[in-house]
């Protein structure tokens, strides 16, 4: 492996995935800066759904075994 690999570097990941909401609604904002502020509210509320239906996800099949979640508690500080 390279010393300096793009694909494994997560910084370089998040950059793209900006660029690329950036670029889907960049003729929808008045600027530049609209448009990257509105790309990372929507990667991050994207990122909160994810999270949030995993929380879900796990909790639901912890019932389905019938362990005990009352306990569960996440926190995301």
């Amino acid at each position: 492996m390279p010393p300096y690999s793009p694909d494994l570097n997560k910084i370089e990941k998040f950059w793209a995935r900006l660029k690329q909401h950036v670029s889907k609604i960049i003729g929808q904002c008045e600027s530049l800066w609209d448009a990257v502020q509105q790309a990372f509210r929507q990667m991050f509320d994207a990122e909160d759904n994810l999270i949030w239906g995993l929380e879900d996800a796990l909790l639901s099949r912890y019932d389905s075994l019938g362990f005990d979640t009352s306990y569960f508690e996440f926190s995301y500080a």
